[in-house]
């Protein structure tokens, strides 16, 4: 066997036996940012299950949010201030929000 064949089957052997994070080793920063639902994921990671940016524009940002930004109005669809939090969350879109902007703006 060649040498660069062995080590490749050196390091898949060392890749294999490296333990998986559970979900009990999950910081509190990331458990923190699990919260309740989204409506509109837009970047999510490849990972599963993924995380993602929400798209949702809201009165207000969850107090959780670490990077709530205000929406310009003029690209908003509402003239009420909306904001937008972009922190990457823990699988946000498995749990649809029964209340969301759109239904906000509609009322």
């Amino acid at each position: 066997m060649g040498r660069i064949a062995t080590l490749s089957l050196a390091f898949f052997f060392i890749m294999v036996s490296l333990p998986l994070p559970s979900h009990s080793q999950l910081n509190s920063e990331e458990e923190k940012k699990d919260w309740s639902c989204c409506d509109n994921c837009n970047i999510c990671t490849r990972s599963i299950p993924p995380y993602c940016v929400c798209d949702d524009l809201l009165p207000s940002c969850p107090p959780e949010c670490e990077q709530c930004v205000e929406v310009d109005p003029d690209t908003a669809v509402s003239a009420d201030t909306l904001y937008q939090c972009l922190d990457f969350l823990f699988d946000p879109c498995q749990n649809p929000c029964t209340t969301n902007a759109s239904s906000i703006l509609n009322q």
